[in-house]
């Protein structure tokens, strides 16, 4: 639980530099039970405290620590987060250059990304299998926002169910800002899927393994 883990973290100032990657939840990115769960907020904000070397977070926004000074925040570049909560308590994140929402963009947290993080690179955004087009106006409108206010954009990303992905293509076409160079993809999915943990450590195991190969290339000499 995030508490043992920052009460470890706590008592090892080697063991907090170490961490670069962190997950919090279960493997289909839902919250603890309650009987698993302590004052995981609190707790995320101590974790976030200690580790100056935190890059990778992953949470639902409900243990996402409100209210807390930049100063406590370690310098991190990719969050991967649910969509429920997206409120301007959030803390600004001027490090983040890449963000996962497993769920819909809506305006309201469009426009948290937008004043907290002011140099986004890439944003991904996973659909619910359920959800309707009607979701479709609502997220080109936010697409189209991105663009025009986030100039360090490169990218936009959506993954749907084809039912979904069909008019979405429609949409962020005719919104599209060819005078900006981000590029917007929309990729379906089917039922049958990887659940988000899966997918968050595979990612990073792939990013170490290649770490570590790099590392054992020779140098070529000068």
């Amino acid at each position: 639980m995030p508490s043992r883990f920052a009460e470890a973290l706590a008592l090892s100032s080697r063991m907090s530099s170490l961490v670069e990657s962190i997950w919090v939840g279960n493997m289909d990115f839902e919250v603890f039970g309650s009987s698993q769960l302590g004052p995981t907020s609190s707790s995320v904000a101590r974790i976030l405290a200690l580790t100056p070397n935190l890059r990778h977070l992953a949470l639902p926004s409900e243990y996402f620590p409100r209210l807390v000074a930049p100063s406590r925040i370690p310098p991190i570049e990719h969050l991967t987060i649910t969509d429920d909560l997206f409120p301007l308590s959030t803390p600004k994140i001027p490090s983040l250059g890449t963000i996962h929402i497993y769920g819909p963009l809506w305006p309201t947290r469009t426009e948290t990304l937008i004043s907290h993080c002011p140099n986004l690179k890439h944003v991904f955004c996973t659909i619910p299998y359920h959800f309707q087009t009607s979701y479709v106006t609502p997220a080109a409108q936010c697409t189209q926002a991105l663009q025009a206010r986030i100039q360090s954009l490169a990218s936009v990303d959506f993954v749907c169910s084809k039912r979904v992905a069909i008019p979405l293509k429609r949409a962020l076409a005719d919104c599209f800002d060819h005078e900006r160079k981000a590029e917007i993809t929309v990729n379906t999915r089917n039922l049958e899927h990887q659940s988000p943990g899966d997918v968050w450590f595979r990612e990073r195991t792939q990013v170490i393994d290649h770490r570590g190969v790099n590392r054992l290339k020779p140098h070529g000499l000068s």
